[in-house]
């Protein structure tokens, strides 16, 4: 009876009061202990929910966080350079998923929700929850699954103890090995009142990435060359005759070279006083540093229509072989990171008597990422032909080189040039105070009052160069041979498959050095004489556009989020027909208000041209800042039934209302006009007028645990989610001055306009798109899982075990296909089945584990490939293993090895021939000991 009384934050270990979800934490190793503890907390949960466990302080399952919540029925991830960063939970992706650290909300650096788990290393975190089902007092935010990551506590611990691991890591591709640390000291003193632990952890890692693309395909394109066009490959046959109309155009070929050096680091650190066995105080901290350094070299050709000589099509009309005039651009790109990550908070857990429980706990946690605005783009490229043919399975397309050679430094002229992007930071500050108190008459077990805050502010600063950026377009300048290196990505790129004439040997640069040449005395002169000017004028009209140097961009905004919220659960046991039953009853109301910030140009009127020509006026030629405001408010309702059929079979139910919040970036207040033409009036922009998405939710389930070494369970859910977030297009009036009455016909400098219906007396109709409230959809599925110890098996066999899982999903708004995709708005990404098969063999001082990973094709994007076309991700599995050894009963010797196969990830587009991406991240591999004392 008394753990349904535990409260919420009872050593800050859990987001939610428990009730049976919060068993007293036991330090397990080893793998099966790591597994029985998993066991343990599913079955005393009341609500559904599932757990990872480490196998000893600082021994993850995995080498990531969400590498090993992929274990897990109903997770899946998506990988950043072939490591575990975000997790989709029932079909619903990142943004749907709150993610807590010890009960309390995290901050991340990203500019949505979605929380980063490549922030945080593995080693420190102790263990992981997964509430797949809802209660009133856990957090709200989270429709897919609220996921909740545990450190250790001192007083849990117990007696002094301390960890140290080193280990290497080694890329395959990059060929590079690198060092990461561990170390863990916990202890207690004063007679074990209080608790000090601390934990560091250091990775350093080289990656390379190898990886094919194509920018998507344009639907409904004429393709044929223009009159006059030789560009050294031949006499033009038809000019101005389309070889073909109405087809599916492959937008570029593009070989890209991925190098990364990465480099984190975790610090940790618990205080816990305990001056009686009522009162307890916790004082935990975390920070960490992930420093990213990540540069890309791409040979690409960027096809356009009007440019291609011979073609052909399939039956689906897309574009399967041409050859074209062009050039061979060589990319240089930066994307660093430069990502900090804290979190501190205090916790108090008082118990006064036997009935009252009081738990008060305040936190904050920042999160920014400054490197956003380091990186750049710069465009070199070689005129010259090339034939091309992509193999109707889909896969790599066949390109080879006709003219101008790719290799020769000579050729090499500079095009386009850019540099600039978005800093991100996330800042909240949080608090709550429960109190629960045991009844215990009849079957009414206890209640539960709890009031919380939030405020949460993000801000996204976009920088770039203005108008700059094609200072050097059309290929004008013969750039100098001392910039350039060669390139060559070696004839096993990407496994071979480009074809034996495949341009794999071009040129990368420093791309900031280049830019700093762009904008000298020496580079400008030459476009002068290009040009024909006096000299001098390309600078000056460099200078007037700004350079290349970095500005803040009218594009930035803030949103601030301030919430507060009240629950109520009432706890429920007792026993019908001999089978012992619990119900958790409650209900949270929040209340949200917004404040979001931005800057854009306010429209004051359009002036008409000529016939069919428009143009906006402004308030002023400088963007101005503004700041609207919204609010909303939920109740969010939740049941969880628990029924022991049998000593060993029991039944879960469960109903709930849960929400996510809206992204900020979707929130933010900027409004662009795109067009002022008559009939294409159009105009885009955030909404900070957003509600959140709303999901009933239904879960039913059964688990079996017959024996210590076995069990069994199975889970079906369903989701009816409103207010699904889509971008739509909509009419929208815009208050102008309408001086030249474009509502009525009149005559403008002699001219005579029409009146245009998209105007009044006052107002001007734009088509907008942003951001709304549009779509409805229902997802629903099925989850299994078991595990097994052979146990009883003689001898050294009876260390083998397995645990496996699967989970079906399905929703009315699933797309597999081009026809599903026809006339589609919006479909749910990241919807996909998804299985898990883990073999392990834990005997004597051997522990090896070998897990191999399944996620079936779905749907990334339904128009992200760039030319608004969908992006299917196919299926991909992955087989990942650990093995150590104990030398001694302190010390053990481990290796670690991810994507033992070299899987390749693969996405296309409408259909099968469209192949929009092939990455390989290769595999990777970590050898080391870790000493306990």
């Amino acid at each position: 009876m008394s753990s349904l009384i535990v409260p919420v934050m009872a050593h800050a270990q859990a987001p939610a009061p428990a009730g049976d979800d919060e068993a007293v934490e036991v330090i397990v190793t080893g793998i099966r202990g790591s597994l029985s503890a998993a066991a343990r907390i599913k079955r005393q949960s009341v609500v559904g929910l599932d757990s990872i466990t480490s196998e000893d302080l600082g021994k993850f399952p995995d080498g990531n966080v969400a590498e090993s919540l992929q274990r897990i029925p109903g997770v899946s991830i998506d990988r950043s350079l072939g490591e575990g960063s975000s997790v989709t939970v029932r079909g619903f992706g990142p943004q749907f998923n709150n993610v807590l650290l010890n009960g309390r909300t995290i901050a991340n650096d990203s500019g949505g929700r979605g929380f980063g788990f490549d922030n945080i290393a593995a080693e420190l975190i102790s263990g992981a929850d997964v509430y797949k089902t809802s209660r009133a007092s856990i957090p709200e935010g989270g429709i897919g699954s609220t996921i909740n990551l545990k450190t250790p506590r001192p007083l849990d611990i117990g007696a002094t103890k301390g960890v140290v691991s080193l280990k290497a890591h080694n890329e395959s591709l990059s060929g590079k090995t690198t060092p990461s640390a561990f170390a863990l000291y916990s202890t207690t003193f004063d007679d074990g009142k209080m608790g000090l632990m601390v934990s560091a952890s250091y990775q350093l890692r080289d990656a390379r990435e190898d990886s094919f693309n194509v920018s998507g395909y344009v639907p409904n394109a004429s393709i044929g060359t223009q009159a006059g066009q030789t560009n050294g490959y031949g006499s033009n046959l038809s000019p101005n005759v389309p070889l073909f109309t109405n087809v599916r155009f492959p937008r570029n070929y593009n070989l890209n070279l991925s190098e990364q050096r990465q480099e984190r680091t975790g610090l940790t650190a618990t205080y816990q006083y305990r001056p009686s066995s009522e009162l307890t105080f916790t004082a935990d901290a975390l920070f960490s540093r992930y420093n990213i350094k990540r540069t890309v070299a791409t040979g690409a050709f960027y096809f356009l229509e009007n440019q291609v000589r011979t073609a052909a099509i399939d039956a689906n009309r897309d574009v399967i072989e041409q050859t074209e005039n062009g050039q061979w651009d060589m990319v240089m790109q930066a994307y660093p990171r430069k990502s900090d990550t804290t979190a501190f908070g205090i916790n108090m857990d008082w118990h006064p008597n036997d009935q009252l429980t009081i738990v008060g706990d305040l936190s904050t946690s920042d999160a920014s990422n400054v490197g956003g605005s380091g990186s750049y783009y710069i465009v070199v490229g070689i005129p010259t032909n090339v034939t091309w043919k992509q193999p109707s399975d889909g896969s790599l397309p066949q390109l080879e080189v006709l003219g101008a050679s790719i290799s020769d430094p000579s050729n090499a002229r500079a095009h386009y040039a850019t540099r600039g992007g978005g800093n991100t930071s996330t800042s909240v500050q949080e608090g709550r105070l429960d109190a629960t108190y045991v009844v215990d008459r009849g079957v009414f077990s206890s209640v539960m009052l709890g009031v919380a805050f939030n405020d949460t502010r993000k801000e996204n600063e976009s920088f770039g160069i203005g108008d700059a950026y094609c200072t050097y377009c059309g290929y004008p300048v013969v750039l100098p041979q001392r910039f350039l290196t060669p390139l060559d990505l070696g004839g096993d790129f990407l496994g071979g498959g480009l074809g034996a004439n495949a341009p794999l040997k071009f040129f990368s640069f420093d791309g900031l050095e280049l830019l700093n040449y762009l904008g000298s005395p020496e580079a400008l002169a030459q476009l002068d004489t290009y040009y024909g000017r006096a000299p001098g004028s390309v600078a000056a009209q460099l200078e007037a556009n700004g350079g290349y140097t970095l500005k803040r961009q009218p594009s930035s905004y803030w949103v601030e989020e301030k919430t507060s919220s009240a629950y109520i659960e009432t706890n429920f046991a007792g026993e019908v027909a001999d089978m012992p039953w619990s119900l958790n009853l409650g209900a949270r109301y929040i209340s949200t208000k917004v404040r979001a910030s931005g800057s854009d140009r306010q429209l004051v009127d359009v002036k008409w041209i000529s016939e069919g020509n428009q143009t906006p006026v402004y308030a002023s030629a400088t963007p101005v800042e503004r700041t609207v405001e919204a609010n909303y408010s939920k109740l969010l309702p939740s049941l969880n039934v628990k029924l022991n059929i049998t000593r060993h079979l029991l039944a879960r139910f469960g109903a709930s209302e849960t929400l996510t919040r809206p992204s900020p970036s979707d929130m933010r207040p900027n409004t662009s006009i795109d067009d002022a033409r008559q009939g294409n009036m159009r105009a885009s922009g955030g909404n900070p007028a957003l509600k959140p998405y709303l999901s009933k939710n239904l879960d039913l389930s059964l688990e079996w645990y017959p024996k210590k070494n076995l069990n069994l369970a199975a889970a079906i859910f369903s989701k009816d989610v409103s207010d699904f977030i889509d971008y739509g297009v909509a009419s929208e009036a815009f208050t102008i001055t309408n001086a030249q009455r474009l509502d009525t016909t009149s005559v403008i400098d002699g001219r005579t306009h029409l009146a245009d219906p998209a105007f009044t007396a006052t107002t001007a109709t734009f088509l907008t798109r942003r951001p709304r409230n549009l779509a409805k959809t229902r997802a629903e599925g099925i989850e299994l899982a078991g595990t097994y110890s052979f146990d009883f098996l003689p001898g050294w066999w009876s260390g083998f075990g397995v645990t496996a899982n699967a989970t079906l999903v399905d929703s009315n708004a699933k797309v597999s296909n081009s026809t599903e995709v026809a006339g589609r708005t919006f479909a749910l990404p990241g919807l996909g089945n998804s299985y898990n098969l883990i073999g392990f063999y834990e005997k004597g001082p051997l522990s090896v584990r070998v897990a191999y990973n399944k996620r079936d094709r779905f749907l990334s994007s339904l128009s992200g490939d760039g030319s608004g076309g969908p992006v299917f991700t196919q299926a991909y599995d992955q087989i990942d293993m650990r093995a150590s050894y104990q030398i001694t009963p302190r010390v053990d010797v481990f290796i670690e090895g991810t994507n033992l196969t070299k899987e390749h990830l693969v996405q296309k587009g409408y259909y099968e021939a469209e192949l929009l991406g092939d990455n390989l991240d290769g595999a990777f591999y970590n050898v080391g000991f870790r000493m306990t004392f």
